[in-house]
């Protein structure tokens, strides 16, 4: 019978670890939409702080298990495009982000003008 349990490998933990780091901006952002932590403008601000989440939560289970080195090296394979062997996957990460915003734009765009038109 396997271990059942959660090691710093694990992806249960990262996942585990990013969900907890993620409720508190989860609720921010719910009680900017109530009015009462900010406004509704800043519900936005909450969910893009909300996105650095998984790479705190890599960052803390890294340092946990390997130490500082093993966080330099963490943070080195980011920037080290030289691994990727298939470099049009350097364009697709750059430009993915910006075309799903401009087809959300559209969709929301699309969808008010056709409840404004009579």
């Amino acid at each position: 019978m396997p271990n059942s349990t959660l090691t710093n490998d694990s992806p249960a933990t990262f996942f585990a670890l990013t969900f907890f780091l993620s409720v508190p901006f989860y609720v921010l952002n719910t009680l900017a939409f109530l009015n009462v932590v900010g406004g509704p403008e800043m519900g936005a601000l909450y969910i893009a702080l909300f996105t650095a989440t998984p790479i705190v939560s890599a960052a803390i289970l890294t340092f946990r298990s390997r130490g500082s080195r093993g966080l330099k090296e963490l943070i080195g394979r980011i920037f080290d495009f030289k691994r990727t062997e298939r470099k049009r996957w350097h364009v697709a990460s750059l430009f993915l982000a910006p075309l799903i915003f401009l087809l959300s734009l559209g969709v929301m765009v699309l969808w008010v003008c056709r409840f404004l038109l009579p």
